[in-house]
């Protein structure tokens, strides 16, 4: 009997820790445990996001639009945030696609440079990808057809780095997840190519820990107004 109580309780103790280090739910941080290190509701242009042809304000509706008009090439908008790559992040923006191309791309970027840096967004569509600048194909693994995603609508995007692993979430559904290499990271934003375009409602970066945010979020997890 004592036998078969110490390998249940083995079996136990496994499933527990399993699911301790599994970060694949949304819910696994709740909203008090993010605390904002840059926030952004795009009410006006107080952080200099680019603008000119390719970025625009829509301050009525606290928007922000980032549109590529050629083929070929990137157009980026960045911000320059440093974040410890040695503690669990979060990077996470609310934004509607708009699709010109579908062989063009939209990638969320964090690194020292947009072009020395980790990506993660849509490309080759119907594809979610996750790579570096340039080697998105070496990823191909992770490569997922687009699901919980609608174009006609505002989206939830969520990067989120706990430990050793990179999450990603659309809609705070888990989308597929791969190693985090860490690196210093200086810069994060949005690169564009082929005529698509994005626009952002809100984008934040946060650290995953139980300090009080910077921002109110409210019980969705998102930034009140």
């Amino acid at each position: 009997m004592k036998k078969i109580l110490g390998i249940l309780f083995c079996i136990a103790l496994s499933i527990q820790i399993s699911v301790a280090q599994s970060q694949a739910s949304y819910s696994d941080y709740s909203p008090s445990q993010k605390n904002n290190i840059f926030y952004d509701d795009f009410s006006d242009n107080s952080k200099s996001w680019t603008t000119g042809e390719n970025g625009t304000f829509n301050r009525s509706a606290g928007t922000y639009t980032w549109k590529d008009h050629k083929n070929g090439g990137w157009v980026v908008t960045k911000q320059s945030v440093s974040i410890d790559y040695q503690r669990d992040f979060e990077i996470e923006y609310y934004a509607k696609f708009h699709i010109a191309d579908i062989y063009g791309s939209i990638f969320l970027f964090w690194g020292t440079n947009y072009n020395q840096s980790h990506t993660l967004g849509i490309t080759g569509y119907p594809f979610y990808a996750m790579g570096t600048y340039g080697s998105f194909t070496k990823f191909s693994k992770n490569y997922e057809k687009l699901k919980n995603i609608e174009f006609s609508r505002f989206n939830k995007v969520t990067l989120r780095k706990v430990r050793n692993r990179l999450y990603f979430f659309m809609n705070e559904m888990y989308i597929f997840e791969t190693e985090h290499t860490p690196e210093r990271i200086s810069e994060v934003g949005l690169m564009l190519s082929n005529k698509n375009a994005i626009e952002l409602d809100y984008f934040r970066v946060s650290y995953l820990g139980g300090r009080s945010s910077s921002v109110d979020l409210d019980d969705n997890g998102e930034p009140s107004r």
